[in-house]
């Protein structure tokens, strides 16, 4: 449903007003609240929505009566010795009104189209921008993972380093087991340096969309709700979004918009009616005064016989035009119904997929736990140990990612149905905590 452009204002402005008392906190919603400030690309829906609104006044117009007035001096030179030159002075008015006018009636009729086809198209900016900032938002938050996992994998290494060098120094084992932690230690260091570059990068590509870079964002909980969709049925989705999506909606406006063209081009064949009706007053200055006043009323009927074909030319053009409106909207519909299908699919994926990886870390735990103690009585090297800690970490933040590509999942699916508000991403700015986080798994957050 499209909201009435003053009640939408009304709304922005509330959620803008926000950003002020949120300026300092790193967190989606505050983000999300200067996104909608800043965003470009919301800015020119908006702006486009204003003017196409103008479309209306210029097409009832051309529905109204035109008055005009007019007024004018002239001097004049008689070329006569015996007569003195003179000023002549007139004023009128002119009225005309169209009284049939097929052509621009359905010119009024298609600004309504045009109008709630902009309407649309700003709506789904504003549905596609809150998708975007989230799917942003969390795709700074997987640098920050890959950062902190890469970290956690240096030290990690540099501990079995110096244990190894420490064995190795007290003959117990092989050269080789040292320069296998080494190797690991190295190569783990050249990722934390990849990983904190792409993390500046991720954060830039925030400013993309706000005009400054993220700085310190909130961390996402470890104890998020996972819910599938509501109602679980997807063809349900595809149904309400075939009817909701805004896209898709602007669309078919679009075909409505298009069909009225080809009306308009064909009614140039028709006769028009106007009524004209015009008064004017004249007088000359002394030594001729003269005064004259004349009024007239007309009826002019207008029928084009013959045009050179451009009429048939620009209708059949209009029809052709028709037609590329319904081929965009079959495609768009495509794509809207596609793309439900996918984030319908991929909410249900990332469940199961996160319970999966629950249990994984559990594993991969219990693994390392029972590879270090092999380790210490001499049945399991260190590269068995070093595996089993990179298997660790590997599944951590798996599991931190597929958290975070359920919210951008379920966000997608929303927003393709219609129906993605700021509620929803104040929902999952509840699940955001600033706290550092000081281990994989055991705290819940950090910061950068």
């Amino acid at each position: 449903m499209l909201l009435p452009i003053n009640f939408r204002r009304s709304i922005l402005s509330c959620v803008l007003s926000l950003a002020c008392s949120f300026s300092h906190a790193e967190d989606l919603s505050s983000i999300l609240n200067l996104a909608l400030e800043t965003d470009t690309t919301l800015q020119q829906a908006w702006q486009t929505e204003l003017a196409t609104l103008e479309l209306l006044p210029q097409a009832r117009a051309g529905l109204l009566p035109v008055i005009q007035a007019t007024a004018g001096t002239g001097y004049n030179n008689t070329n006569n010795p015996q007569l003195d030159d003179y000023n002549t002075f007139s004023y009128g008015a002119t009225l005309s009104a169209p009284i049939i006018n097929v052509a621009n009636w359905y010119v009024y009729r298609q600004a309504d189209d045009k109008i709630k086809s902009s309407i649309a198209n700003y709506e789904d900016a504003y549905q596609d921008l809150l998708l975007r900032v989230t799917t942003q938002y969390f795709a700074i938050l997987k640098a920050m993972d890959d950062l902190y996992f890469t970290i956690s994998a240096r030290k990690a290494y540099a501990r079995s380093l110096e244990e190894t060098q420490q064995k190795f120094d007290a003959g117990v084992i092989a050269i080789t087991d040292v320069n296998e932690a080494q190797a690991k230690y190295d190569q783990a260091h050249a990722q934390e340096i990849a990983a904190e570059y792409e993390v500046y990068n991720q954060k830039e590509l925030m400013g993309e969309i706000t005009g400054v870079p993220a700085r310190d964002v909130s961390l996402l909980k470890s104890n998020i709700s996972l819910q599938r969709p509501r109602p679980d049925d997807i063809e349900y989705w595809v149904k309400a979004a075939i009817k909701q999506n805004f896209a898709l909606q602007a669309k078919n406006y679009d075909i409505a918009s298009a069909k009225k063209n080809i009306s308009i081009q064909r009614a140039a064949n028709y006769p028009t009616l106007q009524a004209d009706g015009n008064t004017n007053k004249a007088k000359t200055a002394p030594p001729l005064p003269v005064k004259a006043n004349t009024n007239s009323i007309s009826l002019t009927v207008t029928l084009p016989i013959f045009t050179g074909g451009k009429i048939i030319a620009k209708t059949k053009q209009a029809y052709h035009e028709y037609e590329i409106a319904v081929q965009q909207a079959i495609n768009t519909e495509r794509q809207v119904v596609s793309n439900i299908r996918q984030a319908y699919r991929g909410v249900l994926t990332q469940i199961s997929q996160i319970k999966a990886l629950q249990q994984s870390v559990i594993s991969s735990k219990s693994a390392l736990d029972a590879t270090e103690a092999a380790f210490e009585v001499g049945t399991r090297t260190i590269v068995d140990v070093l595996n089993a800690q990179t298997d660790l970490l590997r599944t951590q933040s798996d599991l931190s990612k597929a958290r975070y590509d359920y919210i951008v999942a379920s966000f997608t699916l929303k927003r393709f149905a219609g129906i993605l508000q700021v509620e929803d991403a104040n929902i999952v700015n509840s699940w955001l905590q600033a706290a550092p986080r000081q281990g994989p798994e055991t705290d819940e957050n950090k910061t950068l």
